[in-house]
């Protein structure tokens, strides 16, 4: 009976109807459950519902969410954890996410790469929010990422470091670039916007950055990398063997990509490197 009613409220709440007296029958029938759907279904509920009223101040009943927040993401179960602290990532409301921090920092040493992708995630919107609750955010983060070998949980903090900490982030690219190829698609699309933005600063550095995007361009599988690595290498570098590898890998996902959407964007990019090279 609670999840179908969960499911209703949510719903409907979604089509734009308001049951602001609900809040409190959520809190106090609902956020103790055992019940994986529940505490699923209670979690997409906070999300969705104003957590504030009128005059823009934090709703008192919403405080009483921080304790089934905290069993939570100390929970046995990885996906419960993973999942709270997915619904973290929502929140900017320091009076909610000021008691947690500790435990999502706790996280991201989690056995489970489900828990630690979120962990980080977690601890970049804290930090967003609320620098002060994690000052020591891009140092946690940047051990994080050396010791991470989940694809997923790298790509999201290395896109932390982008963000917040870009230095950061560039001494783990040096780190790392003769093998820079071998690592994930998502990983590598944030690495391709991470040397974009370092040659945009410091033009000097293109160089040597030209060899590891090169060898993303001719050795990745992924077309999304190889787009993106075009696009790099043009940015980076107007010579004639760098517009010619670009045109050759704008060719190559043009043929090899049924979506007439795709291919009408890579026939704008081809257009527009014919007329400006």
């Amino acid at each position: 009976m609670k999840i179908a009613t969960l499911k209703e409220i949510i719903v409907r709440m979604l089509n734009g109807d308001q049951f602001p007296k609900v809040l409190m029958g959520v809190i106090k029938y609902c956020t103790r459950s055992e019940n994986h759907t529940i505490k699923k279904l209670v979690l997409v509920f906070f999300e969705i519902v104003e957590r504030k009223s009128a005059d823009g101040k934090l709703l008192a009943e919403m405080i009483l969410i921080c304790d089934a927040m905290k069993a939570n993401l100390n929970h046995a179960n990885e996906f419960i954890r993973g999942n709270t602290l997915r619904f973290l990532t929502k929140v900017r409301d320091r009076q909610i996410i000021e008691s947690l921090v500790a435990d999502v920092i706790t996280n991201l040493s989690h056995r489970h790469s489900y828990v630690r992708k979120y962990a980080a995630l977690a601890v970049h919107a804290v930090y967003e929010a609320c620098p002060d609750l994690i000052p020591d955010a891009p140092e946690l983060v940047e051990a994080f990422l050396f010791a991470e070998y989940n694809p997923a949980a790298k790509r999201n903090a290395l896109l932390f470091l982008l963000h917040c900490d870009p230095a950061r982030a560039l001494g783990y690219l040096n780190s790392i670039l003769p093998t820079v190829h071998l690592l994930g698609e998502s990983t590598l699309l944030v690495v391709l916007e991470l040397v974009r933005k370092v040659v945009a600063s410091t033009p000097a550095v293109k160089g040597q950055y030209l060899r590891a995007v090169h060898n993303m361009l001719s050795q990745s599988t992924s077309t999304p990398v190889v787009f993106e690595a075009a696009n790099t290498l043009v940015a980076l570098s107007a010579a004639p063997t760098a517009v010619r590898a670009a045109v050759g890998a704008y060719c190559q996902v043009m043929t090899s990509s049924s979506d007439n959407n795709v291919k009408y964007v890579l026939w704008l990019n081809y257009s527009l490197l014919f007329h400006l090279k």
